[in-house]
């Protein structure tokens, strides 16, 4: 049987084309379903040649000029100029010419290498013999005289040593501006001392506050501030010689009550100037506690003007002041509410505004004294009233916004009384009393600030030590005026070295309770001047020291 072929074409319908489709979706969609992870990343390709250059960069800096190559060696010596010639030189008069050679002829014997004029005439400098002859017979007879003072015109003799008659052991004592018989501050042995100490009394009855003080003004003279109790005025003595055996006295009214405590200084342009303190009482009930500064309207500190520095509470205690090389002033006060130590920056010299900073908010201060050091800044010495030791803060800036605080003696019961001053060596030294061994302490700064020093104990000779006064005399040599409570007297320390670490000690008066709240300052002849209480009397003696070691010369 034979079969035929047939060819069948089969046309997809639209069904047939969306199953495809589908289809393939669903097989694409399995493959993408069965892909792998990411296979690593391959090997960089290789670098591709380098690109064009770019255009070219701004001109850099000049670099530093380099050092300066060695010196070049000597040229060669110029050929020599032509010889010189007297041609058309000739000798004037009185010169002779010879050659190359220009000559004068001195006259005489002399050995003077200079000429002068030939009608230069030495005589006439000179008194004719007869115009001296003159003179002597003139100066032989008292009336030919002309200018004789006063005293001098009768041609009488006015020595009032001659007609002393001292006792035995009394000696002339120049006292309140006259020539008297007395008992010097030396022991003497019958022999009559012509040159000794003078003391003057420059206030009777006046029951001084808690200070005395005493600077040399502008004018070479002592000057004092104290506070008299018994008519309750700041008062000033301003002497007008240099042991003040003649001076003048004046009360400030402006200052109120104020001055218990005080201190004194001089401003650059002369006139004094103290810091108070104000506990006035008023008619109220209330009381002022204040802190004021007083500066006087001329050097001798006749008239005065009072501003109130600090109100702030119970400020003012234990005050201390001193100027700055610019002459404004500066003071140290205790701040009695806050337990603290406080600073004022005046602005003026009248002080009358201020910056107050707080300097040690731990130690209660006490017995407070302050210098401008060497290098122009604060240093203020105090002692800690709860632990009674001695401390001091170095200002490290003029406000004093700033110090440094060092402990100098941690002893028990020590620093009353501290007295600074900055030493020969440009370092600070103080003199202090230290209760708890009864005996008076010289410390002697290492540094400017104070942060390192040496102690030493310089009289304990029995209850001494108390208001010691430290000065420098010319010699460089500290000088220490003190209480001797032992015999009531006052004592005077000489220390060997500027850090007295050797020393000498000796009475100085011991007549009546004296020696109390002393200060001290070197005049301009090179003496010891000292300002003490007399217990006794309640007044104020001024001792003026015969010599530098307050000794009697023929002793």
């Amino acid at each position: 049987m034979r079969f035929s072929s047939v060819k069948r074409i089969i046309k997809p319908s639209s069904r047939m084309r969306l199953t495809v489709i589908v289809g393939a979706l669903a097989v694409i969609s399995i493959l993408s379903a069965c892909a792998g992870e990411v296979g690593p990343e391959g090997a960089q390709g290789p670098i591709g040649p380098q690109g064009a250059e770019g255009p070219k960069g701004p001109i850099g800096p000049t670099g530093a000029k380099g050092e300066p190559g060695p010196k070049g060696d000597t040229g060669a010596t110029g050929p020599q100029g032509p010889a010189g010639n007297t041609s058309g030189v000739t000798a004037g008069s009185g010169l002779s010419l010879d050659g190359d050679t220009l000559s004068v002829d001195f006259d005489g014997s002399g050995s003077a290498d200079s000429v002068a004029h030939s009608d230069h005439n030495h005589d006439l400098d000179y008194y004719a013999q007869s115009v001296v002859d003159a003179a002597i017979a003139a100066a032989k007879n008292w009336t030919a005289l002309s200018d004789v003072p006063a005293g001098f015109a009768d041609g009488v003799d006015q020595d009032a040593l001659g007609g002393l008659s001292c006792s035995e052991g009394q000696s002339a004592i120049y006292s309140n501006g006259s020539w008297v018989c007395g008992v010097g501050s030396g022991s003497g042995s019958g022999s009559s001392n012509l040159i000794v100490a003078l003391s003057t009394k420059i206030q009777d009855t006046v029951a001084p506050g808690q200070d005395v003080e005493m600077v040399v003004g502008v004018d070479g003279l002592p000057l004092a501030a104290y506070y008299n109790r018994n008519t309750r005025r700041l008062t000033t003595t301003h002497c007008t010689s240099s042991d003040c055996s003649t001076f003048n006295t004046y009360e400030h009214t402006s200052a109120g009550n104020a001055g218990e405590h005080l201190d004194l200084a001089i401003g650059l342009d002369g006139r004094p100037m103290i810091s108070m303190y104000d506990n006035t009482s008023n008619p109220g009930g209330t009381v002022e506690f204040d802190l004021k500064f007083l500066r006087c309207g001329e050097i001798e500190c006749k008239t005065s003007t009072t501003v109130t520095v600090d109100e702030s509470a119970d400020v003012g205690q234990y005050n201390a002041v001193a100027v700055r090389p610019n002459g404004l002033p500066v003071i140290a006060y205790r701040d009695f509410t806050n337990k603290e130590l406080k600073f004022a920056f005046c602005k003026d010299v009248n002080c009358a505004t201020s910056d107050i900073a707080s300097v040690d908010t731990v130690n209660d201060p006490t017995h407070t004294d302050m210098i401008v050091g060497f290098d122009g800044l604060p240093l203020i010495t105090y002692r800690d009233a709860a632990s009674t030791s001695l401390h001091v803060a170095h200002c490290t800036n003029e406000k004093c916004t700033a110090s440094t605080l060092t402990t100098v003696d941690s002893a028990v019961d020590t620093g009353a009384y501290v007295n600074i001053t900055v030493g020969s060596d440009g370092l600070p030294i103080m003199a202090y009393h230290d209760v708890s061994g009864d005996s008076l302490k010289v410390a002697h700064c290492s540094v400017v600030d104070c942060s390192s020093s040496t102690v030493t104990v310089v009289d304990n000779s029995g209850s001494s030590g108390e208001w010691p006064a430290v000065v420098i005399p010319s010699d460089g040599l500290p000088l220490i005026l003190f209480n001797d409570k032992f015999r009531t007297a006052l004592r005077l320390v000489k220390c060997s070295t500027s850090t007295c670490s050797s020393f000498l000690s000796r009475l100085v008066v011991s007549d009546e309770v004296v020696g109390r709240k002393n200060t001290a300052v070197i005049t301009s002849d090179g003496l010891p001047v000292i300002l003490y209480e007399n217990l006794d009397t309640e007044s104020l003696i001024v001792h003026k020291c015969a010599n530098s070691l307050c000794t009697d010369y023929a002793n």
